[in-house]
């Protein structure tokens, strides 16, 4: 058993319970090395002395998801930030100095649920897909702000896609080189939808309820497969059977179901435990992706 030593927790900026609810980390000094990204700021990466620096606070009190991108093509890390209640959705331009320019309002500032960067046009600039609520029925929808001309200027929002908002993962499902996208939408509704003139649905993926999903190409072949967790709950017995499903893809709108987490299989685990978040990642180094997740029991 592989053992691994930590440093203690190092706090980072000053105490604010309005942000700072979620952090990332992107190289936003271009100095190679990842920085320190929260929901109002960020902190430089003092690779030296193992420590990041002074947090520079950037929107304060903003609460919402923030995201960083090179969105005007000079090289350097940009920044998208969803908004919240007193910030409207708006975009940073790094200088490439490591200072951000004033913040700049993207469609009408209306803020955003949840933030994703990705070329959808296959123009070679990233645009960005906001999901937005409703104003009257506060009903969540996916818009995509096309970046018109690779320098940060964006199109008004247009409904990408007519399900109401999930969040989407982003692949290359027939390798035609446009990027296309993957949402969950309930029972046996995990959704491929293609990129062409409209978005169209291709597969689906799971006929079960599916709780977590990562995408990664786990049989090394070349095109993105499926790591799912199902937790089916029984409603007679109350009670909750958990199992993780790989769904291999073959091409030409083909998939396998492997099942390789079920009582008496690889992972034992009875009724009443469950599988949480899970993702794909080399852990060990071999070339090959593993499969992470958390796991609890009651």
């Amino acid at each position: 058993m592989a053992v691994v030593d930590y440093v203690p927790v190092a706090e980072v900026g000053i105490a604010n319970p309005l942000a700072d609810a979620a952090a990332t980390i992107a190289d936003l000094d271009g100095d190679g090395d990842p920085d320190l990204l929260t929901n109002d700021g960020w902190a430089p990466n003092r690779a030296e002395t193992a420590t990041f620096g002074v947090l520079n606070v950037l929107l304060p009190g903003h609460r919402g998801q923030i995201i960083a991108g090179d969105l005007d093509g000079d090289g350097d890390l940009d920044l998208v930030a969803a908004g919240d209640a007193t910030h409207p959705l708006q975009w940073l331009r790094n200088d490439g100095n490591a200072s951000f320019l004033p913040a700049a309002t993207i469609g009408d500032g209306t803020p955003a649920t949840r933030l994703m960067l990705t070329d959808l046009d296959h123009d070679g600039d990233l645009d960005i897909i906001a999901g937005h609520a409703d104003k009257k029925t506060r009903e969540v929808h996916t818009y995509l702000y096309v970046n018109l001309d690779g320098t940060g200027e964006f199109s008004p929002a247009t409904k990408l896609i007519e399900e109401p908002f999930t969040p989407l993962h982003l692949l290359d499902w027939n390798q035609d080189g446009r990027v296309d996208l993957v949402g969950n939408y309930g029972v046996g509704q995990l959704v491929v939808m293609q990129n062409g003139p409209k978005f169209s649905h291709v597969a689906t993926v799971a006929e079960f309820a599916v709780a977590e999903i990562d995408v990664a190409d786990f049989d090394a072949d070349g095109d993105p497969d499926f790591v799912l967790v199902e937790n089916a709950f029984d409603e007679l017995s109350g009670d909750t059977a958990s199992r993780i499903w790989v769904y291999q893809n073959l091409g030409s709108d083909k998939l396998v179901a492997n099942r390789i987490a079920e009582q008496n299989g690889q992972l034992a685990f009875g009724f009443n435990q469950t599988f949480g978040n899970v993702s794909f990642a080399d852990v060990d180094n071999d070339g090959r992706d593993d499969i992470l997740t958390t796991y609890s029991s009651r």
